[in-house]
Protein backbone atom coordinates (compact mmCIF):
# COMPACT_ATOMS: atom_id res chain seq x y z
CA UNK A 1 0.00 0.00 0.00
CA UNK A 2 1.41 3.38 -1.02
CA UNK A 3 1.51 5.94 1.80
CA UNK A 4 1.98 9.00 -0.40
CA UNK A 5 -0.61 11.83 -0.28
CA UNK A 6 -3.39 9.75 1.22
CA UNK A 7 -6.42 11.42 2.77
CA UNK A 8 -7.21 10.87 6.43
CA UNK A 9 -8.61 7.49 7.42
CA UNK A 10 -8.82 5.28 10.51
CA UNK A 11 -5.09 4.48 10.36
CA UNK A 12 -3.77 7.92 9.39
CA UNK A 13 -5.85 10.50 11.28
CA UNK A 14 -4.39 13.56 9.51
CA UNK A 15 -3.42 11.96 6.20
CA UNK A 16 -0.02 12.04 4.53
CA UNK A 17 2.09 14.51 2.57
CA UNK A 18 4.72 14.14 -0.16
CA UNK A 19 7.88 14.31 1.96
CA UNK A 20 6.94 12.58 5.20
CA UNK A 21 4.55 9.67 5.64
CA UNK A 22 2.28 10.93 8.43
CA UNK A 23 1.17 14.48 9.26
CA UNK A 24 -0.04 13.59 12.78
CA UNK A 25 3.40 12.26 13.76
CA UNK A 26 4.99 15.53 12.58
CA UNK A 27 2.45 17.54 14.61
CA UNK A 28 3.17 15.52 17.76
CA UNK A 29 6.93 15.82 17.15
CA UNK A 30 6.58 19.60 16.85
CA UNK A 31 4.46 19.83 20.01
CA UNK A 32 7.17 18.40 22.25
CA UNK A 33 8.84 21.70 23.13
CA UNK A 34 5.53 23.55 23.51
CA UNK A 35 4.16 20.88 25.85
CA UNK A 36 7.39 20.84 27.86
CA UNK A 37 7.29 24.64 28.32
CA UNK A 38 3.58 24.55 29.17
CA UNK A 39 3.87 21.82 31.77
CA UNK A 40 7.03 23.35 33.28
CA UNK A 41 5.38 26.76 33.65
CA UNK A 42 2.28 25.13 35.10
CA UNK A 43 4.40 23.26 37.66
CA UNK A 44 6.34 26.41 38.61
CA UNK A 45 3.13 28.45 38.93
CA UNK A 46 1.46 25.77 41.02
CA UNK A 47 4.49 25.51 43.30
CA UNK A 48 4.70 29.30 43.75
CA UNK A 49 0.96 29.47 44.40
CA UNK A 50 1.10 26.74 47.01
CA UNK A 51 4.10 28.28 48.78
CA UNK A 52 2.65 31.78 48.77
CA UNK A 53 -0.70 30.47 50.01
CA UNK A 54 0.89 28.53 52.84
CA UNK A 55 3.37 31.17 54.02
CA UNK A 56 1.72 34.56 54.04
CA UNK A 57 3.73 37.71 54.39
CA UNK A 58 5.84 40.15 52.40
CA UNK A 59 6.95 37.50 49.92
CA UNK A 60 3.32 36.79 49.01
CA UNK A 61 2.63 40.44 48.22
CA UNK A 62 5.78 40.67 46.10
CA UNK A 63 4.79 37.57 44.15
CA UNK A 64 1.29 38.95 43.68
CA UNK A 65 2.67 42.23 42.33
CA UNK A 66 4.97 40.35 39.95
CA UNK A 67 2.06 38.31 38.60
CA UNK A 68 -0.10 41.43 38.27
CA UNK A 69 2.65 43.19 36.34
CA UNK A 70 3.09 40.21 34.02
CA UNK A 71 -0.63 39.98 33.30
CA UNK A 72 -0.91 43.74 32.81
CA UNK A 73 1.99 43.82 30.33
CA UNK A 74 0.49 40.94 28.34
CA UNK A 75 -2.91 42.65 28.21
CA UNK A 76 -1.28 45.91 27.17
CA UNK A 77 0.49 44.11 24.34
CA UNK A 78 -2.79 42.59 23.15
CA UNK A 79 -4.49 46.00 23.36
CA UNK A 80 -1.73 47.88 21.52
CA UNK A 81 -1.16 45.38 18.69
CA UNK A 82 -4.37 46.19 16.75
CA UNK A 83 -3.62 49.89 17.13
CA UNK A 84 -0.14 49.45 15.69
CA UNK A 85 -1.44 47.40 12.76
CA UNK A 86 -4.20 49.92 12.05
CA UNK A 87 -1.72 52.79 12.25
CA UNK A 88 0.66 51.12 9.80
CA UNK A 89 -2.17 50.40 7.36
CA UNK A 90 -3.49 53.95 7.60
CA UNK A 91 -0.01 55.36 7.06
CA UNK A 92 0.43 53.19 4.00
CA UNK A 93 -2.86 54.22 2.43
CA UNK A 94 -2.65 57.89 3.39
CA UNK A 95 0.90 58.11 2.03
CA UNK A 96 -0.19 56.37 -1.14
CA UNK A 97 -3.13 58.78 -1.47
CA UNK A 98 -0.89 61.83 -1.01
CA UNK A 99 1.65 60.57 -3.56
CA UNK A 100 -0.99 59.55 -6.07
CA UNK A 101 -2.89 62.80 -5.52
CA UNK A 102 0.19 64.90 -6.06
CA UNK A 103 0.99 63.01 -9.26
CA UNK A 104 -2.68 63.28 -10.35
CA UNK A 105 -3.16 59.54 -10.80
Amino acid sequence: MQRHLQPSNAMLLCGTEPLKPDILSRIVYGLRVSLLVGFASMAIGTLLGLVSGYWEGGWTKGAQRAVDTTIRSALTLFAVTPTIVLGLLLEKYITRGIVMGSLKW
